[in-house]
């Protein structure tokens, strides 16, 4: 599902307002059904304002991608144990 804040650029709704009132609308719906909701923004003046109020989405971004690294260098080692393994065996 996308939420967009269209009317952030043409016609200059304000980002914080449009920001605080869809992430109003995510909760709202989070409280009566279960789902994994992402948060995407676009630019660098929206991702500073989602830091600006919301504090925990540094906090996310930096586990997330440190979890990320941690399963991509899982899989490199795991495909260099096993290219060994293979190399032996010929």
């Amino acid at each position: 599902m996308a939420f967009p804040l269209i009317s952030t650029g043409v016609y200059n709704f304000p980002r914080d307002k449009a920001m605080r009132i869809s992430t109003a609308a995510i909760y709202e719906f989070l409280m009566e059904q279960e789902m994994l909701v992402e948060l995407v923004v676009f630019d660098r003046s929206a991702y500073e304002l989602s830091g600006r109020l919301f504090p925990n989405v540094q906090s996310y971004i930096d586990e997330q991608y440190a979890a990320d690294q941690a399963v991509q260098e899982y899989c490199r080692m795991q495909e260099e144990r096993f290219s060994r393994v293979g190399a032996a065996s010929v």
